[in-house]
């Protein structure tokens, strides 16, 4: 069958990545534990359920509208650590048919 060497992968698809300096890190950001644990610690739970559902109760909200829940009950959170709660939610569609559509509802 065919196959690709990884000189050949490498010049493909890493030739969109861009890297760091060399000798300079990148930092990836919070992680999925950091962040729910940022959020756990704000006490903010009450204030979250009710912010989703006030969009739109038992229904799956498009990620804009989780995202901005997330920012409505717990403003402290980054932009990353909001990102990274989102991945949380069920999306519609199932991981390999998903859809921007999500819901913390179950």
């Amino acid at each position: 069958g065919d196959f690709m060497d990884f000189a050949s992968f490498k010049k493909i698809f890493a030739a969109s990545v861009e890297l760091p300096p060399a000798g300079e890190k990148r930092d990836p950001g919070p992680t999925l534990e950091e962040s729910c644990t940022h959020l756990y610690r704000l006490q903010r739970a009450d204030v979250l359920r009710a912010a989703i559902f006030s969009h739109a109760p038992d229904v799956y909200l498009p990620f804009t509208a989780i995202a901005a829940a997330l920012r409505q009950a717990a403003p402290e959170l980054t932009e990353a650590e909001v990102a990274q709660i989102c991945r949380l939610a069920p999306q519609k569609g199932g991981p390999l048919h998903g859809e921007d559509a999500f819901s913390y509802s179950h």
